[in-house]
């Protein structure tokens, strides 16, 4: 027992003595920086570090003062001669004469575009009845008259002069553009044929037998293109400027739309069996007229139709036109019943009907079906001393 306690009190003892040995360590504190003598005029101060501390600490280095942020930099509203600016002329607020903008070159002469110029081998009169014909990409046929063959433009022969009578066509792959007089153009792309059939100082008319993918942009003259189905799109020649307006009315020349026609056709993906459509969307500045069989339609900008690329078998009317059938106005809509087998025809679709059959045609947009007005009598002379 008494074993037991010497024991015990040896290892409190050891555990006393281990105790009494750890003592804290002393923390060492930094040197307070001696301040920077002032250098003599003329020299620029030389920061000293601190001796005895670690000049990689980045506690004790002092990093240059930056400027306070001041703004952005802002030119002066009477700024003179800086880019190309108009300035007046005399001199500046220092003295030093103005700098005036250099005179604007004079307008090239008209012609065809000088990157086709600079690819022609001779030189190309630029001439109403002259059209251009230059080869994009791939194989593009070319032939002068009717009398003549068609043979290919190759890799390094890339514009042709024609003139009414001449044709292109594409067979497989292709790209060609047309470019006629005072800036009008025609750009194909894929399987393709067009014929010159009148160039003139008033009207151009071409002919498109087959087409992939079609742009026209005019912005003079009249142009007639007739279509693959005997139809013909027309785009009339730019309206003449109007009378000039007050000065407080006159619009500013960027709010004047200039007169373009710009018209896309584009044929259907489809299979051959159903004859081919395509699609025609205006996307110029003037209306333009798509004359077709049955009637014609007038396409505002931004609108579009779909046409067939082979010609009718038959003809339909695209007013309403009725046999045997009594026709009720219902709002804007057009209610046709028969009372015996008749047939109604409107906007191109033809409906035979049987004794009590009926058909409602609604327009959707627009009255096609509201009356006329009724005309108002003009008043004569007679009816004013009448009238007193």
């Amino acid at each position: 027992m008494n074993r037991c306690v010497s024991l015990a009190g040896v290892v409190v003892m050891q555990f006393a003595t281990v105790v009494a040995q750890v003592t804290p360590m002393p923390i060492p504190q930094p040197i307070p920086q001696q301040p920077i003598p002032a250098a003599p005029s003329g020299q620029q101060p030389q920061q000293q570090p601190p001796v005895g501390l670690e000049p990689m600490n980045s506690v004790w280095v002092q990093l240059p003062a930056n400027p306070p942020f001041s703004g952005f930099p802002i030119f002066p509203s009477l700024l003179s001669g800086y880019g190309g600016y108009p300035v007046g002329t005399g001199l500046d607020k220092s003295g030093a004469p103005l700098r005036l903008p250099p005179a604007p070159s004079p307008p090239p002469p008209p012609g065809w575009p000088s990157w086709v110029m600079a690819k022609s081998a001779e030189a190309v009169p630029f001439a109403p009845d002259r059209a251009l014909l230059v080869r994009h990409s791939e194989r593009v046929w070319f032939r002068p008259d009717d009398e003549e063959p068609f043979v290919p433009l190759f890799f390094h022969d890339k514009s042709r002069v024609l003139t009414a009578g001449a044709a292109v066509e594409v067979r497989q792959n292709g790209e060609f553009e047309l470019l006629l007089h005072e800036s009008s153009r025609l750009l194909a792309r894929g399987p393709s044929r067009i014929r010159v059939i009148e160039l003139s100082a008033e009207a151009v008319q071409l002919q498109v037998s087959a087409l992939t993918w079609l742009r026209i942009e005019a912005s003079s003259r009249r142009h007639s293109i007739t279509l693959p189905d005997g139809s013909t799109l027309e785009i009339p020649p730019p309206a003449p400027p109007a009378a000039a307006a007050p000065s407080f009315l006159a619009l500013p020349a960027a709010a004047v739309a200039p007169q373009v026609a710009d018209v896309l056709l584009v044929r259907a993906d489809e299979p051959a069996w159903l004859g081919g459509r395509a699609t025609l969307t205006n996307y110029g500045t003037v209306e333009v007229i798509w004359k077709h069989a049955s009637g014609e339609v007038t396409l505002p900008r931004g609108h579009r139709v779909t046409l067939f690329l082979q010609p009718p078998n038959e003809v339909v009317p695209a007013g309403l036109v009725m046999t045997e059938v009594k026709a009720e106005a219902v709002g804007d809509a057009m209610q046709c019943r028969a009372e015996r087998p008749g047939v109604a025809t409107w906007c191109g679709a033809r409906f035979t009907l049987p004794a009590g059959a009926s058909v409602r045609f609604d327009p959707q947009q627009g009255r096609p079906f509201a009356p006329a007005p009724a005309a108002v009598p003009v008043p004569t002379s007679s009816d004013a001393a009448r009238a007193q």
